[in-house]
């Protein structure tokens, strides 16, 4: 991400320098600001457009960069919360962007509600539907403590559902019916058992602290099980023997096999 920063900031100190040179016999910095502007609007203005679907001379094509950037940050910060992404930034960087150009390339098109990426099919509602509300689940309970928090976001999400939905209810086929029907009674469930879902995730944390603990536990015990049998072996008293006995009894019912 600094690398990114550091190459647009690069460039646009480029277009600055060039566009001081060509405006050096203008007397307004009004000019010299124009100029700028529109070095980098030229610029960028034709890749965004292509890559969000619109022309570049078109008003709502700021917006949708605005929204692309918003969406890209939102769904990254969620995506890094969700344990198979913790460790790999990366790729959860190059899914939210794909998620983030999907969604606003498509935000302004009956397309995105239809699903239509491929025309009517149900594969692309189940995509533009089902990835979004598990997004959206983990970042709910990622970052909201508050139970009043979380039903708000779920009845804002549900009208959101309910209003693209009703829409366009009678272009969908039925099987995108049933996949918005499922998504959204997916969401109702979330709302009610609001607090369930919440001692879920709290007893999954104490689960991981639980196993955390039993594997020092084991560790220790390994280690306790190690030095008495170094001590058995170097004197050959019984009594190191017995007591790593114990701790070889207690190892295989925690499940370790050799030792």
């Amino acid at each position: 991400m600094r690398k990114c920063i550091w190459i647009v900031s690069v460039f646009l100190f480029v277009l600055l320098m060039v566009n001081q040179v060509s405006a050096q016999y203008t007397s307004s910095p009004y000019d010299l600001a124009e100029n700028l502007v529109d070095s980098v609007e030229n610029f960028f203005g034709p890749i965004f457009g292509a890559l969000l679907g619109d022309r570049y001379e078109d008003g709502l094509l700021f917006a949708k960069v605005l929204y692309l950037f918003l969406l890209f940050f939102i769904i990254q910060f969620a995506l890094i919360r969700v344990p198979p992404f913790k460790d790999e930034r990366k790729i959860a960087g190059i899914v939210a962007l794909i998620v983030s150009i999907l969604a606003v390339r498509y935000v302004s098109e009956s397309a995105l509600i239809l699903g239509v990426l491929l025309p009517y099919s149900a594969l692309g509602v189940a995509i533009m539907t089902i990835i979004p509300f598990l997004i959206y689940f983990y970042f709910v309970h990622s970052m909201m403590s508050a139970g009043v928090a979380r039903r708000l976001a779920w009845i804002l999400y549900m009208i959101v559902l309910l209003g693209m939905w009703i829409s366009t209810v009678g272009e969908l086929n039925i099987i995108s019916n049933y996949i918005y029907a499922f998504v959204f009674l997916a969401a109702l469930i979330v709302f009610f058992f609001d607090k369930k879902v919440r001692q879920y995730f709290a007893l999954a944390e104490i689960e991981k602290a639980k196993s955390n603990i039993d594997a020092e536990n084991v560790a220790e015990a390994y280690k306790k099980y190690a030095d008495f049998m170094r001590m058995y072996r170097d004197t050959g008293d019984q009594k190191f023997l017995k007591r790593a006995k114990h701790y070889e009894k207690y190892l295989r019912e925690a499940g370790v096999k050799s030792l």
